[in-house]
C-alpha cells in the first residue's frame, strides 16, 4: 500500500506493470461539460487515467438528460465499477442576492445532491470522493498579509459560499462510515476560457480601452486548470488521503492589475493600466452597477496551501505566467 504522508511517483515514471496496475479503477467526473470539470476529463483522460463522464448537463436544465437536483436522481447508474469519483458539478449564483427559486436550487444542486451522492457512493461500494470547494468558504477576502489557512474560520458572505460549506460540513461526517473524502476549496480559475470577471476585463483590454486599475495592491490567489489538473493527477495516485481539506493554488499570488497584464500578454495584447485614486473606484463601480466585480477584483484573496505541500513537498506548479501563456493558446495538458 502506497503511503499517505509521501508523494508517490509519477504514474509517468512508473513501470508498465504498475501503470497496468493503476488503470483497473475507473474515475467518474460528475460536471464534465462545466469549466472544470471538462479539463480534468480532457486532461486526465489524456494521461492514461482510466476516466469516465456523466452524459448530460451536469446541474439539471430543459435539455439536462437527468438533475442531479431531483431526488429521484439514480446515481447508481453511473458509480458500478467506479472506485473515485471527483464530483465538479454545481451552480454558482448569478446573483448576489438570489431569488427564492434560484436560491432553493442552488442548495438543492451544491448542498442535498452532493451529499446524496455520497451516501450513494457509500452504497455501492466507492472508495472516495474528491470534491471540489471554493475559496468563498472563508468570506469575500483575506486580511493583509493574512492568507486563509485549511483550519481557518468559515464565514462565506453569500448564498453560492454557504450552500458549499453546508456541502464540505455534511461531506466529512462520511469519513467515519468508510468513505475517503477530499475536499479541495478553489480560488479564482483560470483555463482557456475566463471567470466573468476576468473575461469583462478581457474584453476591455482587447478593445484598447484604458483600465484605472493601475493603484490596486492587492494580492489574490488563482488557479490554472493544469495545475488544478497535476494536483488531482498525484492524488489519485495516493492510496489513502491524509487530508479532508486542502487549499489550491498557484505558486504565488498575484494582483489584479498582475493579472491582467499577463493574460493580456498571454494573448499578444497591451494592457493600459492608468493609476487612479483608489478611494474613488468604489463609488465610480457602484454607480456603473459592477460594485460587486470591483470589490472581487480589489481586495485580497489569499490561500496558504499548507497541506498540499506536505503531502507533495517535490510538487511543482507552473507559475501563473506561464499557465496562462499554456491554458490561452488552448493547449490541454497537465504538467509533467
Amino acid at each position: 500500500m502506497k503511503s499517505s504522508q509521501q508523494p508517490t511517483k509519477s504514474r509517468h515514471e512508473t513501470s508498465e506493470n504498475s501503470q497496468s496496475e493503476y488503470n483497473s479503477p475507473r474515475v467518474l467526473i460528475t460536471g464534465s461539460t462545466g469549466m472544470v470539470g471538462g479539463y480534468l476529463y480532457q486532461s486526465l483522460s489524456g494521461s492514461g487515467v482510466p476516466v469516465q463522464a456523466m452524459p448530460g448537463a451536469q446541474s439539471g436544465g430543459p435539455s439536462a438528460s437527468y438533475d442531479i437536483a431531483s431526488e429521484r436522481m439514480d446515481w447508481s447508474l453511473f458509480l458500478e465499477g467506479v472506485d473515485t469519483v471527483i464530483h465538479c458539478a454545481g451552480l454558482a449564483s448569478a446573483s448576489r442576492h438570489p431569488g427564492s427559486a434560484e436560491k432553493e436550487r442552488l442548495y438543492r444542486v451544491n448542498r442535498d445532491a452532493t451529499v446524496r451522492l455520497a451516501q450513494a457512493c457509500l452504497d455501492h461500494g466507492v472508495r472516495r470522493l474528491l470534491f471540489t470547494s471554493t475559496a468563498k468558504v472563508y468570506g469575500d477576502y483575506s486580511p493583509p498579509g493574512s492568507p486563509f489557512f485549511e483550519d481557518d474560520p468559515l464565514r462565506p458572505t453569500d448564498d453560492y459560499g454557504e450552500s458549499k460549506r453546508q456541502a464540505e460540513e455534511k461531506l466529512l461526517e462520511f469519513r467515519g462510515q468508510g468513505l475517503q473524502v477530499c475536499i479541495v476549496r478553489l480560488p479564482m480559475v483560470y483555463g482557456p476560457d475566463l471567470s466573468p470577471s476576468l473575461r469583462m476585463l478581457y474584453r476591455l483590454v482587447a478593445r484598447g480601452l484604458p483600465l484605472p486599475l493601475g493603484s490596486i495592491r492587492n494580492r489574490r490567489s488563482v488557479l490554472g486548470l493544469n495545475n488544478l489538473a497535476s494536483i488531482v493527477d498525484r492524488l489519485l495516485e495516493l492510496d489513502q488521503w491524509r487530508f479532508p481539506i486542502i487549499n489550491l493554488a498557484d505558486p504565488t499570488p498575484v494582483s489584479t492589475p498582475e493579472l491582467v497584464t499577463l493574460i493580456a500578454n498571454a494573448s499578444s495584447l497591451s494592457a493600459k493600466l492608468v493609476p487612479f485614486p483608489f478611494r474613488f473606484l468604489r463609488p465610480l463601480a457602484r454607480l456603473a452597477g459592477r460594485e460587486s466585480v470591483f470589490h472581487s477584483l480589489a481586495s485580497n484573496l489569499e490561500l496558504h496551501c499548507a497541506n498540499l505541500y506536505t503531502l507533495f513537498p517535490d510538487l511543482k506548479l507552473e507559475p501563473t505566467a506561464t499557465s496562462l501563456e499554456r491554458l490561452r493558446g488552448g493547449l490541454v495538458r497537465p504538467n509533467g
